[in-house]
């Protein structure tokens, strides 16, 4: 479930301002964190939006439904994830003030999901691999690659990164941010001012011919089936009310007294719709796009493995979420017949030659899906080996030659 929370910048800036105080004790907790947001934590204030990194923001806490301030338990887990892989690296005398603070800190969100990116999936190999992993090992090209397995007398290099957001989910956004903004306004008029939250489906937004999603018209017509749907008597309810109506498929709302106040849009994504086929080509030109971009990342002429957080294309959830019903949402059915012609085309290239092969996973490592350029391995003598590595750290390996189902 992706959630689109509104909120403007000016309200944003004055809760860090006035939670400042509790931003430092939650941090507190993990010292190589706060190491990195020092400077910035020790200030008397944050007057500055740039100083709204996207760690800071999570560690504001937030009233719960009983009005009393706290922070989720996934922050905190998320925070004490990426202490113990700080932690790694300082043991493994990686220097965090040249090579990981900097971009920790930084004002671009992208760049900080980046660092996060691969202290995770370091993180992740060491609790699966330990005294193999190497973090960060310089390659013969004088660039440095992101984690280094020794493995069974081989050295395996892995370059670490996201897809980023897709155009499609951006405007999706926008949407929910238009109507959310125009939802607070209508319940502060009518004095309904409370907690609000909306989940729509977004497989029947309007598209253009090029199946473009159209921002405004989407707009337009959520706010008028919001206004058919007459929310004053479900106002105080303090539930959650199922809709059958074409985009708003449930409203949850409490009154002011149980909640603090605030607008929560969130989607409902399903497959196979018109929207999710769109997404899912998209995404396999995404994957290969990205593919190509860390090619030249690659160590000549030893195995390399590219590994992919998908965890921004919503849809991606549904394809590779072991978690879902196997009969409807698996790998295979969804997002693999749509990219498998694309690396098969891909892994011919002699620029993939050291390619092993690569890894899909949305936010846990884990629970991702290897498939493998038999290309590379048809010239090497490395597939059981591949194979043991892949099973060892727990990943489903998908055969590249195998039928979809």
């Amino acid at each position: 479930m992706l959630v689109w929370v509104y909120y403007d910048e000016r309200e944003a800036k004055e809760r860090i301002k006035d939670k400042l105080c509790d931003v430092k004790i939650i941090l507190s907790l993990f010292p190589l964190i706060y190491k990195a947001f020092r400077d910035i934590l020790e200030k008397k204030s944050l007057n500055n939006l740039e100083d709204l990194n996207p760690i800071l923001v999570n560690c504001i806490p937030e009233p719960g439904l009983l009005s009393r301030n706290c922070v989720s338990l996934y922050v905190l887990e998320f925070l004490k994830n990426l202490e113990e892989s700080l932690e790694f690296l300082k043991q493994r005398n990686i220097d965090l003030n040249s090579q990981i603070y900097g971009r920790l800190i930084a004002k671009e969100a992208a760049q900080v999901i980046s660092v996060i990116t691969e202290l995770l999936f370091i993180r992740f190999l060491v609790s699966r691999l330990n005294g193999l992993i190497h973090p960060y090992p310089k390659l013969t090209s004088g660039k440095v690659s992101d984690v280094k397995i020794s493995y069974c007398g081989t050295d395996y290099y892995i370059e670490v990164g996201t897809l980023g957001t897709r155009l499609s989910e951006e405007k999706i956004r926008r949407i929910f941010y238009e109507v959310a903004k125009w939802f607070r306004d209508e319940t502060r008029n009518k004095g309904l001012v409370g907690y609000w939250r909306f989940e729509v489906n977004t497989t029947l937004l309007h598209v253009d011919r090029e199946k473009r999603i159209l921002v405004e018209e989407s707009v337009e017509k959520i706010k008028e089936e919001i206004e058919r749907l007459k929310i004053d008597s479900l106002y105080g309810m303090n539930g959650t009310k199922l809709i059958n109506a074409t985009f708003i498929k449930s409203i949850t709302s409490f009154n002011k007294s149980t909640i603090h106040p605030r607008v929560e849009i969130g989607l409902e994504e399903t497959h196979p719709s018109r929207l999710s086929e769109i997404s899912m080509e998209a995404m396999s030109r995404q994957v290969v796009r990205h593919i190509k971009e860390q090619l030249s990342q690659l160590e000549p002429g030893a195995p390399n493995i590219i590994a992919i957080n998908t965890r921004h294309w919503s849809l991606a959830l549904i394809a590779i979420d072991k978690q879902w019903s196997e009969e409807a949402y698996t790998f295979k059915k969804t997002l693999y017949p749509k990219l498998r012609p694309h690396l098969e085309r891909l892994f011919k290239c002699e620029d993939t030659k050291d390619l092993v092969g690569i890894i899909l996973y949305h936010n846990t490592p884990n629970e991702g899906i290897f498939i493998k350029n038999d290309n590379y391995l048809s010239r090497n003598n490395e597939l059981e080996k591949v194979r043991k590595l892949i099973a060892q750290l727990g990943i489903s390996n998908i055969e590249t030659n195998e039928q979809a189902c």
